[in-house]
């Protein structure tokens, strides 16, 4: 006989005067309890859904800036990218980000509006929005700053972020604008419903719409105030041993003389086992959660508690999932920044006991992730990073660590590593691992990395660790990347002052102050002038003057040296063009960084400048240096053929002194050579070899020669007398600026 029926077939008689007024007050007690309970669980899943909705808002918000900030989404608008939307705009894509859809356009004019759709079979497809919802978006396409908030579509609430399309650095906005949605229907809401064990709801605000079981609205603001936000719970039946307690309380208060023959009998079959169901209870409120409630038998209370363990080992399950997915990176399943600081937090104790066993922390930063985001797509720039992320966890011993702290950024920490010597080792494994070439969308990739260096130690926490390794990366980018450097206390204050520079010659850029000075070019024939080289020149107005030796490298680390050659080559034009009419046939060469060189508008651009400033094709010459050349992709011989057509030649500059080959020569174009000036000093100091061979190498080629850094009469002589046709240098004349250089020509005798 179940212990149901055991205790009601003994103290059915003698507790039927009490049971009423027992039941009762049981009954009002159990409310008061559940009611408390559900209050302040209603509180707790408020306050979690607003952080839900807040990081929800934000991660769609991230996805639509990677979009739409973004060279190719502008070229896309602007019609120059016709494959765009095969290439980013997949259903993976969408369901990636968790997509619902996707427009782009401006007010009355949408360019692309999609949807993802998911059929039966768990496949899903994009389709074009249908009418009334893409009429739900066209208004929202006309804030040209963007935003963010809640739109009605049928009866679902969709999540939207708006951002204008402009290039990845924030400039040439079109006025269009990228719109990212997310739904809010019960699919998608079903996942934090169960983590929050409450009901989310989306009400248009003065709706009827009724809401059961205890509830609460969020006030938010910011494009969610034409709705309400509910978040609801009803009361728990797994309360009953309250209940239950609070019957056997009244009862024997109530009933105590009746129920004294019975007492005993009741304390074995019920009382002491729900003593112990209390006990046990008592422990899991205390925040035990290995405790678990104990099962002797077979009965009903019995079941009741192991359904309870059950459900507490289920809920313990969940919430060691959900921890483990804040500290992981979803894209590469390695540790996140949460994740890599824990670790650091031990490495920092075990630091403490056994300085000599300390760790070290790599800092790692991809050197052409952009150039691969931007060439490739964001798609194939995720592979990359997985690809990457595989890779370095192979490399590792089970002591140590990897992460991905966002974007293209890795830090490692390695255990038992306390030495320069054993830290620059491990380092110089890293670049090699990245090194490896990488076969991505059937393009080979030869990537790099910079890689900065700090110390756990006793005196530091994790921030500090961090920004130590993140200093000394930036440094060892500032040093030509490609390369590791170990933090040191000078080196915070050295990298402020790079930062500084660059900032100052962004502004420079932009607001105009960079010369393009000329440095004539001599027909060593006859000592004719024959053109000028256009040279980059910048004066700050709180610095001075600034060598290009310095400003240059730090333009090259990023898009800036883009801006800087444009800005150079339009300077250096104005400059020429009057020369240029003055007297016909002269040429003007312009040095070309590899960046600019593979910007898919640099045509465009030369070809802009030119016709602005009135100069021929024909008396224009790139100069691109012959590392960069040797270094470059098979692409480059079409961008020159290209330019070719518009009368437009291309220079090979400081050649020798790289190491393009004799195939390479052949297969792209190229109309001269410039001999570095290394070899010209070689010629003052009696050795003519090396430069009278790239001379008849040259001559062979039918390339004309430029010969830099000439300082003396007598080299000019030797280099004519090797048949060398150019030759530039202090001898001929000093770089001028645009107002020295008209007077300076004048001067000169008319050629005959």
């Amino acid at each position: 006989m179940g212990i149901r029926k055991r205790t009601l077939g003994t103290i059915a008689l003698v507790l039927a005067a009490s049971m009423v007024v027992s039941f009762t007050i049981s009954a009002l007690a159990l409310l008061a309890s559940d009611r408390a309970h559900d209050q302040a669980e209603i509180v707790r899943a408020s306050s979690a859904a607003e952080e839900w909705l807040a990081e929800t808002r934000t991660a769609l918000a991230g996805a639509t800036r990677d979009y739409a900030q973004w060279d190719d989404t502008l070229d896309f608008t602007e019609g120059r990218a016709p494959n765009y939307l095969v290439d980013n705009l997949t259903v993976t894509s969408f369901e990636n980000l968790g997509l619902a859809a996707v427009a782009i356009g401006r007010p009355g004019s949408t360019m692309v509006a999609l949807q993802r759709i998911a059929a039966d079979d768990g496949t899903a497809e994009l389709a074009p929005l249908a009418d009334e919802t893409t009429a739900v978006f066209l208004p929202l396409l006309a804030d040209p700053t963007g935003g963010s908030g809640l739109v009605r579509v049928g009866d679902e609430a969709w999540l939207y972020v708006a951002v204008p399309v402009t290039r990845t650095d924030g400039s040439g906005a079109n006025g269009m604008i990228w719109l990212s949605c997310v739904r809010m229907g019960e699919a998608q809401l079903a996942s934090p419903q169960r983590l929050l064990s409450a009901r989310i709801a989306f009400v248009p605000r003065g709706s009827s719409a009724s809401i059961e079981g205890l509830r609460r609205e969020l006030e938010l603001a910011g494009g969610f105030q034409d709705w309400d936000v509910v978040v609801s719970a009803g009361s728990r039946d797994a309360r009953a041993h309250e209940g239950l307690t609070a019957v056997g309380a009244n009862t024997a208060v109530l009933g105590l003389v009746l129920i004294i023959a019975t007492a005993a009998l009741l304390n074995r079959l019920v009382l002491s086992r729900l003593s112990q169901l209390s006990d046990g209870l008592a422990t899991l409120r205390s925040g035990d959660a290995h405790a678990r409630l104990p099962v002797e038998g077979n009965d009903e209370l019995d079941r009741l508690a192991h359904a309870i363990n059950e459900l507490l080992a289920s809920d313990r399950e969940l919430r060691e999932q959900a921890e483990r997915e804040a500290r992981r990176d979803a894209l590469t399943d390695l540790p996140n920044r949460r994740g890599l600081r824990e670790h650091l937090d031990l490495a920092i104790q075990a630091s403490r006991g056994q300085p000599q066993a300390a760790s070290a922390l790599l800092f790692i930063d991809l050197d052409q992730m952009k150039r691969v985001n931007d060439q490739l797509g964001h798609v194939a720039g995720d592979a990359m990073l997985q690809e990457l992320g595989r890779r370095f966890a192979a490399a590792l011993p089970p002591s140590d660590i990897v992460a991905r702290l966002g974007g293209d950024e890795f830090a490692m920490v390695l255990a038992n590593t306390c030495t320069t010597e054993a830290a620059g080792a491990r380092a110089e494994q890293v670049l090699e691992v990245v090194r490896r070439p990488m076969e991505l969308l059937s393009t080979r990739l030869e990537l790099g990395a910079s890689i900065g260096i700090s110390f756990c130690r006793p005196d530091a926490d994790a921030a500090t660790l961090m920004k130590e390794a993140d200093t000394a990366m930036y440094a060892a980018k500032l040093t030509g990347r490609g390369r590791f450097t170990v933090y040191d206390r000078s080196m915070h204050a050295r990298v402020l002052g790079e930062l500084a520079l660059e900032s100052a010659l962004r502004t420079a850029i932009r607001s105009g102050q960079i010369r393009g000075d000329l440095q004539p070019i001599v027909r060593l024939s006859n000592g004719e002038l024959a053109g000028y080289e256009a040279l980059a020149r910048w004066t700050d107005p709180q610095r001075g003057p600034i060598s290009p030796v310095v400003f240059i490298p730090i333009a090259e680390q990023g898009p800036l040296i883009v801006e800087l050659d444009g800005q150079v080559l339009d300077r250096a034009l104005a400059a020429f063009a009057p020369l240029l009419a003055d007297r016909p046939g002269l040429f003007l060469t312009v040095n070309t960084s590899a960046r600019r060189f593979e910007s898919p508008d640099l045509v465009a651009d030369v070809i802009q400048s030119l016709a602005r400033h009135g100069v021929a094709g024909e008396a224009l010459i790139l100069e691109v240096t012959e590392t960069q050349f040797g270094r470059s992709e098979d692409g480059w011989a079409d961008r020159v053929r290209t330019l070719m057509d518009q009368g437009v030649r291309v220079a090979l500059d400081d050649f020798g002194a790289g190491y393009s080959s004799l195939g390479r020569l052949r297969q792209v174009p190229v109309a001269m050579l410039k001999l570095d000036r290394s070899f010209v000093v070689h010629l003052s100091e009696g050795a003519p070899g090396l430069a009278e061979a790239i001379i008849r190498l040259a001559s062979a080629l039918s390339l004309p020669v430029i010969a830099e850094g000439i300082e003396t009469p007598e080299v000019g002589e030797q280099l004519a007398g090797l048949a060398c046709e150019f030759g530039q240098g202090w001898h001929f004349g000093r770089p001028m600026t645009a107002e020295t250089v008209a007077a300076w020509q004048q001067s000169l005798p008319k050629p005959t």
